[in-house]
């Protein structure tokens, strides 16, 4: 198989250029055909992707962070190419539902004996997103992140602007409708997975599987500080959807409007995509992962 790998020399605050030169090397010790393409900005990795098809290439690695891997996923939208993946950020969320090891030069050694694996992509309003889309205070944090704490990144980064997020931010009116039904609650937060774990590690769904044609929802309802304080531990281990004002759902598609004068911010896969209203819809087995036989339980736990 030739591989268009598609390298992102800052991820992970340069953690992609430091580790390349160990990743290639032992790519080339296996044997592995492919051709690296750093990208020079944003958008440039999804039209890398866009491209591999026409230029010969058999599938598309992303090595970087999430937001690198939702470029790459977005430009092979209809291409049919398999996608690979090199966590090479600082939160690798995606690679941790996928089973994939987050060790680059050792993930790197599923490219020469790939297992590929349909699996479900999420919608946005038009967006393809492979990971957790949210909207609310985590929209939010995903901003602070972004612009205020550059010299931070992964869990600590996610811790910071979290707390910093909660002395301001307060539950607002929505409407989650789930397949048709709507629900009208106040929240400070509405997560929508596809995957697992977002945020460096925080198990938002962690019931989600990649490959059974469902998002899991998970509602964050109105928590004051000091509740949200000692629930917030939990989300690492999975363990906060039996709090009494936290709620989880599944379903194909979601809207999400809001129901008063505030609008929340909303994410998909770490970037900011606007503000509610929004819809997310589920497209089954839109994309084959080449990833390691069997995954966490949940890559090709269906048949896949």
């Amino acid at each position: 198989m030739r591989y268009r790998i598609v390298v992102n020399p800052v991820a992970g605050r340069g953690r992609g250029a430091r580790l390349w030169p160990e990743v290639a090397a032992e790519l080339e010790r296996l044997g592995v055909t492919f051709e690296a393409h750093f990208t020079a900005g944003p958008g440039d990795a999804t039209a890398a992707a866009r491209r591999a098809a026409g230029e010969g290439f058999e599938a598309v690695v992303a090595a970087g962070g999430d937001g690198t891997l939702t470029e790459v996923v977005n430009g092979l939208a209809g291409t049919g190419l398999p996608l690979g993946v090199l966590p090479m950020g600082s939160g690798n969320d995606f690679a941790r539902t996928a089973g994939i090891d987050l060790n680059p030069v050792a993930a790197a050694r599923l490219l020469a004996r790939p297992f590929p694996h349909p699996i479900d992509l999420g919608r946005a309003d038009g967006r393809l997103f492979i990971n957790v889309a949210s909207a609310g205070m985590d929209a939010e944090i995903a901003r602070v992140m972004n612009e205020d704490l550059r010299c931070l990144r992964g869990a600590p980064a996610y811790v910071v602007a979290t707390f910093a997020t909660l002395l301001r931010f307060r539950p607002a009116a929505i409407v989650l409708e789930l397949d048709g039904v709507a629900h009208e609650l106040r929240a400070v937060l509405v997560a929508v997975g596809n995957g697992r774990f977002y945020g460096g590690g925080m198990m938002i769904t962690p019931q989600a599987e990649l490959d059974d044609g469902l998002f899991d929802v998970c509602v964050l309802g109105p928590l004051g500080r000091i509740e949200f304080g000692r629930a917030f531990p939990s989300v690492y281990r999975g363990a906060h959807l039996s709090h009494p004002k936290i709620t989880s759902y599944r379903a194909r598609r979601v809207v999400l409007r809001a129901a008063g004068d505030e609008s929340f911010l909303a994410q998909a896969d770490g970037e900011i995509i606007g503000r509610l209203p929004l819809e997310f819809v589920v497209e089954p087995a839109a994309l084959t992962l080449l990833g390691p036989e069997g995954g966490e339980g949940s890559v090709g736990s269906h048949g896949g």
